[in-house]
């Protein structure tokens, strides 16, 4: 067991949703030299534990911000961290089933005796969740987690500074289409308001909050994985040092065909014609999101917006007006909460221009020159 507590730690995360993580984890998952949950888990309590509490109190915090880990056939869409686990098999219809006792109690297994700190108690987690599938211990070299999102990243990287990130990168402009997408679909399951909700501040400011907490971090374009997935798969196990294995160029989770976190349609395959499809949006929406994202997106060589010269001396003005997402927010007065309406209007030009600052800002920044070194297509050739 004191093996299992030193192996490296790999973590997935983005800067921004709709990137590709799910994919990248369902490429691993099945790796027999990799510890690692289905999915991801909500770990941000877990993250806030003090030492004061006992392994049970620490268990059944888990089990309360994770109520249905257990079958993952009950999750549906409107559930937050469900990664479409439900969806899962050739048919569409299976499900994986951890036994909850058995899980418990090698997970107080192995924090007995231990310092109570979010780190043990994480990697107990996985500890249990291995130990309750049957998956060879002796055989593991690393164990893969999956903060996911950005705040969880930072929290996590207090308690984790030794790990290894990996960072899949999803054309901007795509991403953004996506996640308004899934945020509409999703609210309306949850009978929530509608707000806007682009992620344009977390777009602008990318790896920045990574680069200054200074994780060691790799990166990986998501259209990237079309190309030559054996050879991509290759130099990702060079790089965490694991046997190369033809179950990574599967999309799995608990060995089971997995199909994808899309709203719109699943699909175990790569969706090539998705990528390369033009995205349906305004032209000054277009001209904005390239704008916030050109230094990034100039680096890994997406495709450039093509701009006339009187529509680069105007493109910080028509920053000033609302897109698409946002005006069919402000017209949609069926809908309309009037306190969103409020918190909308007052904030917007403040908004902007503060996103305006970070632009012409990350004109200066070395972050950029870190993510084209550390990009994984340029790595282990």
């Amino acid at each position: 067991m004191n093996k299992f507590f030193n192996l490296k730690i790999v973590a997935i995360t983005h800067f921004i949703s709709r990137s590709g993580t799910l994919y990248l984890h369902s490429l691993l998952d099945n790796h027999p030299q990799i510890a690692t949950i289905p999915g991801t888990i909500d770990i941000v309590k877990i993250l806030k534990i003090k030492k004061r509490l006992s392994a049970l109190e620490c268990y059944e915090i888990f089990k309360e911000n994770n109520p249905k880990f257990f079958d993952t056939s009950s999750f549906n869409f409107s559930d937050r961290n469900n990664s479409s686990l439900w969806i899962l098999g050739d048919d569409k219809k299976k499900k994986i089933l951890t036994n909850e006792n058995e899980f418990k109690s090698n997970f107080l297994l192995a924090l007995e005796n231990r310092e109570i700190t979010p780190r043990n108690i994480l990697i107990s987690l996985y500890f249990a969740y291995a130990k309750v599938h049957n998956k060879k211990i002796e055989n593991f070299k690393i164990i893969l987690m999956h903060p996911h999102e950005k705040k969880t990243t930072l929290i996590f990287n207090k308690f984790f500074n030794d790990a290894i990130y990996l960072v899949p990168i999803r054309n901007p402009i795509k991403a953004y289409k996506s996640i308004l997408i899934k945020t509409k679909f999703v609210n309306k399951l949850r009978g929530l308001k509608y707000y806007p909700s682009g992620q344009l501040m977390e777009s602008a400011l990318d790896i920045k909050d990574f680069y200054l907490n200074k994780l060691d971090m790799y990166f990986l374009k998501l259209e990237d994985l079309n190309n030559n997935l054996e050879h991509f798969m290759q130099k990702i196990s060079k790089l965490l040092k694991i046997d190369f294995n033809r179950m990574m160029l599967s999309s799995t989770f608990g060995g089971l065909k997995y199909w994808g976190n899309s709203v719109e349609k699943q699909t175990n395959n790569f969706d090539n014609k998705g990528l390369k499809e033009q995205v349906d949006l305004p032209k000054n929406d277009l001209r904005i999101i390239y704008f916030l994202n050109s230094q990034l997106m100039n680096i890994l060589n997406y495709k450039r917006i093509k701009l006339t010269t009187f529509e680069k001396i105007t493109l910080p003005i028509s920053f000033l007006f609302p897109l698409k997402d946002e005006i069919d927010f402000l017209t949609n007065t069926k809908k309309i909460n009037f306190q969103n309406l409020f918190k909308f209007i007052v904030f917007f030009f403040p908004k902007r221009a503060k996103l305006l600052l970070t632009v012409f800002l990350n004109n200066y920044s070395s972050r950029y020159s870190y993510l084209a070194k550390r990009l994984i297509k340029n790595q282990l050739n």
